[in-house]
């Protein structure tokens, strides 16, 4: 699902700008009711859900997919999707909220800016006021460690403490991971050492680049994005922007901290030495393909899934060609480390619109509980056996002719059906190296992720940290990009820092850290 899912990008700019408070802040929604079962099947009779999902041009809905057509027959239920193109999603859906009349009974979602906003207007249903009615979900969330558990639940909650976004589960070994990547053909066939510090990699990147003066060596793309995910190779947790360092349960603004003048000096010095592409802040994702697939790009900081995107095509003409993980090279300073940033989670999922329809609420409910049953898992993420995979040398293989995916041919991982998976049937759509290589760089990944990238604020607040956030964003943004290209001189980043310190820094951390305080009780 990875990337892919950007389909509510519009939904959020949209929402935003309109006032739905005349059709969510009705009456409260129906009271519980205990589920009950009818003995396999969800339903005696028959029942209809309302499902509103994305679709992509190269993945699009197909009623008939295997795994729709288990998802039909696990629950009993039938489905009336709505499988609106993305670029229309926006505007459908925010048709759809223009009254409970029309809101269907789940809604794909990811953005979870789209429930916090949404969510506690009334506008959809909070999961953890339901959970009696969720045998399957409480039980299979309780299987999970509770470290783990915890943070993710903490990931979905607005700002009023409530989940209206509950966490899907199985993308975690492969989805959005970061890692370094590196040409280990390349390597191996000038005999390099992987290079264990910043410094190293300097070195090695020289190397590279006399070998292959056309190149290169660190092809770097999204550079101030990629800041933030590298930032823990200067110091724990370490961002640009807010993060919070979870060994000392304090919240901090990086740019104004020392430890970020060392990151753009080294940075400086590799732009300098043109071991990064001259534009690398802002180079188009086209362009730097062709640097990786024509050896002018040797190491990055990048998505693990790249493995499989480089590797497959580029075999056709270059069998040795090979990418794999290396340790993040630490900073030489005594906050070094080999991590970089957690980024292994999905914000994607279901969304429970608030009908107002006790029935339709009860039944919605029931499905939405299947998916985290043992037989829903096991059927939407592998399908039957002998139908959708084989068992090879005891491990699952998905039943697939030469050129075919399980996305494109059975639907699995598709919008829509990957709310609980099994992490090995989602790693099952990759190749064995990609598998591989991701589990790889899950342990040079920090263990928590930044709160301030799903940190909710309630409304009283909300507006003042936007004002505060966008005024610094651009800023800063800004100022590094010219400190980063060399436009600006290192002689005035201290006076940079101060600015950005009388700019309302003080006052936005002590926002975060209360509303931090309010989901975690730290």
């Amino acid at each position: 699902m990875k990337s892919k899912r950007r389909i509510l990008a519009l939904v959020v700019t949209i929402i935003m700008l309109l006032s739905l408070s005349s059709c969510v802040r009705q009456p409260a929604a129906p009271e519980k009711q205990e589920v009950s079962s009818s003995g396999g099947k969800l339903f005696d009779e028959p029942v209809t859900i309302k499902v509103a999902l994305g679709s992509h041009p190269s993945w699009p809905y197909d009623e008939n997919y295997k795994a729709w057509q288990y998802f039909r027959e696990g629950t009993g239920a039938n489905f009336d999707v709505q499988a609106i193109p993305n670029t229309e999603y926006g505007t459908k859906v925010t048709l759809m909220l223009a009254s409970p009349d029309t809101l269907p009974d789940l809604m794909f979602c990811d953005s979870k800016k789209f429930a916090d906003i949404n969510g506690p207007s009334g506008a959809l249903l909070p999961v953890d006021d339901y959970l009696d009615k969720l045998p399957n979900y409480t039980a299979f969330w309780n299987s999970i460690p509770e470290d783990e558990r915890v943070e993710l639940m903490n990931q979905r909650r607005s700002g009023d403490g409530k989940i209206y976004f509950p966490p899907n589960y199985g993308f975690h070994t492969i989805g959005n991971t970061r890692a370094w990547l590196y040409r280990a053909d390349i390597f191996e066939k000038h005999n390099l050492k992987i290079p264990e510090t910043i410094n190293e990699l300097y070195d090695t990147a020289m190397k590279l680049k006399e070998l292959y003066p056309e190149s290169y060596p660190i092809s770097m793309r999204e550079g101030l994005r990629n800041l933030g995910n590298m930032g823990p190779q200067w110091a724990p947790y370490f961002a640009p922007g807010l993060y919070y360092d979870f060994n000392t349960e304090t919240w901090h603004y990086g740019i104004i901290e020392d430890t970020m003048r060392q990151m753009v000096e080294d940075m400086i010095k590799f732009h300098k030495a043109g071991v990064l592409p001259p534009d690398y802040l802002k180079i188009n994702t086209k362009t730097w393909e062709e640097l990786v697939f024509n050896d002018k790009g040797f190491m990055m900081p990048e998505y693990v899934v790249r493995v499989d995107f480089f590797q497959n095509p580029a075999r056709e003409q270059n069998p040795d060609f090979t990418l794999k993980v290396m340790p993040p090279p630490k900073a030489d300073t005594p906050t070094g480390q080999h991590k970089m940033s957690k980024q292994n989670y999905e914000m994607v999922g279901y969304v429970l619109p608030n009908t107002r329809d006790e029935t339709r609420i009860n039944n919605t409910m029931k499905v939405f509980d299947w998916m985290y049953s043992e037989e829903g898992r096991e059927l939407l993420s592998w399908g039957k056996e002998g139908e959708t995979y084989k068992v090879v040398d005891g491990k699952r293989r998905f039943i697939l002719d030469e050129g075919e995916t399980a996305y494109a041919k059975y639907g699995f991982a598709t919008y829509g059906l990957g709310q609980c998976i099994y992490a090995e049937a989602n790693e099952a759509l990759y190749s064995d190296d990609q598998s591989e290589q991701s589990r790889i760089a899950i342990g040079y990944g920090e263990k928590y992720m930044n709160p301030a990238q799903w940190l909710a604020f309630t409304d009283d607040t909300k507006n003042e940290v936007d004002d505060i956030l966008s005024g610094i964003d651009v800023f800063t943004n800004e100022m590094l990009s010219k400190f980063l290209y060399g436009i600006e001189p290192m002689s005035k980043w201290d006076a940079f820092v101060e600015e950005v310190k009388n700019s309302g820094v003080e006052e936005l951390l002590a926002y975060y850290s209360e509303a931090y305080k309010k989901v975690t009780g730290k």
